[in-house]
């Protein structure tokens, strides 16, 4: 044992350099991952539907996970199925259609399920709330169970992030809309009224809509 002393300081200092190239490997490929996502973004502000966003390849193990990309591109790819299928307005209702819709319905209940920042979440539980109304308009026989889905999905969506300003206005706006029955479903999702004005809406916090 005595023979391998000598040895151990440049062992020691062999594995140092290791982690220090290694961690700079890392870093680099964090900023090139970084630029990426923000390229591709930029890029779907002005063609949603332009393929290969957020292609995120890296040859550095474990940087992904580290770095949560995995969630972060998944949350982008189910909004822009919402953001192109919304925009698709011939037939909305028609076999096609549907079958996208419930393709992006996957998507962004994948999002609610995986470690998502709660803000991505959110905002793909009132994505999803979105979709399920539109099924709901278009479903006459299972329309009324929808419907409550749809709200079911907006109230997820503001207990995930109180801050989500859309959530609060699509679940008022959706209560609105169903006079008939619109009491005793505001009392069910804590949303006070009076006469035609919701007045939970200070507590819930205005919003732009969907």
């Amino acid at each position: 044992m005595r023979r391998l002393r000598p040895a151990v300081p440049f062992l020691l200092a062999v594995a140092a350099f290791l982690l220090a190239a290694l961690a700079a490997y890392g870093a680099r490929e964090a900023r090139r991952i970084d630029a990426e996502l923000r390229r591709s973004d930029a890029a779907f502000r002005v063609e949603p539907s332009r393929p290969g966003l957020w292609d995120v390849d890296t040859k550095a193990p474990g940087v992904e996970n580290v770095l949560g990309v995995d969630d972060d591109v998944g949350y982008r790819r189910a909004a822009r199925r919402f953001f192109v299928l919304r925009a698709a307005v011939p037939d909305p209702f028609g076999s096609a259609r549907r079958a996208s819709r419930a393709d992006a319905q996957l998507a962004l209940a994948g999002v609610q399920e995986s470690s998502a920042p709660r803000r991505a979440k959110s905002k793909a539980a009132n994505f999803e709330g979105v979709l399920v109304l539109e099924d709901a308009i278009g479903d006459q026989r299972n329309g009324p169970a929808l419907l409550r889905g749809s709200m079911d999905h907006f109230r997820r969506a503001i207990r995930l992030d109180p801050a989500n300003q859309e959530a609060p206005y699509n679940l008022e706006l959706l209560l609105m809309l169903l006079q008939p029955e619109r009491q005793k479903l505001a009392a069910r999702y804590g949303v006070s009224m009076r006469g035609r004005d919701i007045a939970g809406a200070a507590a819930l916090g205005k919003g732009h809509g969907y």
